[in-house]
């Protein structure tokens, strides 16, 4: 499996968590989430450098389904 597609919006608040952060350089740093057609969370995952660092988690109707462990 690959790293999800990077078409989600950039810089957003769940609660007090940040995500979907673009830096100067227009590359993906934390935490990033992506959401389904319904406005559901479909993937989540740690990016720096635009590069995925941490694991990829996988949901099903906001339900966690699937942990990818990324080889760092």
């Amino acid at each position: 499996m690959s790293a999800p597609p990077a078409n989600a919006q950039s810089d957003i608040r769940i609660g007090k968590i940040k995500a979907n952060h673009v830096d100067k350089q227009k590359k993906k740093q934390g935490d990033w989430i992506f959401f389904d057609e319904e406005g559901n969370i479909a993937v989540s995952c740690l990016y720096k450098d635009d590069v995925v660092v941490g694991p990829i988690v996988y949901y099903k109707s906001t339900y966690l389904s699937v942990t990818q462990m990324h080889r760092y």
